[in-house]
């Protein structure tokens, strides 16, 4: 009994000096090491299963908990099933992305009012931002960090400034597009409007007004916008 428990004592003193675990390794590489059996023949069972969850937690997870795993389960809000880790940066669930997410818009009307004039590129050509919709007239995004740029193109003999709002609002980052065409040519000028948005919220709407300008007639199906989810 007495060599019982020093072992155990010993083993104890062992793991907290080196603070490393090894599963089917006796010489594990880091905290905790697993490696299977043969690796060029694993079995099903051969993997971690991170805690599964239908619905994210009511109460959100604190600071001490940043970077927090769990794997959801089925379609909750705006959030499809995947690997979702505790962002504190944000206080929100972020999901983990094997790339950026991508969405392409153009806009179908052939042309815009004078300044204070509401509008957006209505017409989805592409999307894999999961949960991006359209609701009215405002483009809806998840939670996350976004890259945004839109583009108008003219024809001729017209000028417009304008810039994106956020849930009814220009965003105070947002750098403000212009373009201007002369009286016989297309698009002689143009500057993109560009932003870097963040959205901490269960969701946010995005649109765009004219903040310059007496209206304009665009190019057909020229014009664009761009969307890059980057968290």
């Amino acid at each position: 009994m007495k060599f019982l428990i020093l072992a155990t004592v010993m083993s104890c003193a062992s793991l907290i000096s080196y603070g490393q675990v090894g599963i089917n390794t006796q010489l594990p590489q880091a905290l905790l090491d697993i490696e299977v059996s043969d690796p060029s023949a694993p079995d099903a069972t051969d993997g971690i299963l991170i805690p599964r969850v239908s619905a994210f937690p009511a109460v959100d997870p604190d600071t001490s908990q940043d970077g927090m795993l769990v794997y959801l389960t089925t379609t909750t809000d705006n959030s499809t099933p995947g690997f979702y880790y505790w962002n504190g940066a944000i206080t929100q669930w972020s999901k983990l992305m094997t790339e950026n997410a991508i969405m392409m818009c153009s806009i179908t009307g052939v042309g815009l009012g004078a300044s204070g004039t509401i509008f957006n590129f209505d017409n989805i050509r592409f999307s894999s931002i999961e949960g991006a919709n359209f609701v009215g007239n405002e483009l809806i995004l998840p939670p996350g960090v976004y890259e945004i740029e839109s583009d108008l193109r003219l024809n001729p003999n017209v000028a417009i400034e304008w810039n994106m709002r956020l849930n009814g609002t220009i965003y105070p980052g947002s750098i403000p597009g212009a373009s201007v065409s002369a009286a016989t040519l297309l698009n002689t000028s143009t500057d993109p409007q560009r932003a870097i948005v963040t959205i901490t919220s269960t969701s946010g709407g995005i649109d765009f007004e004219v903040t310059n300008g007496l209206g304009a007639s665009l190019m057909s199906d020229c014009s664009y916008l761009k969307i890059t989810k980057l968290q």
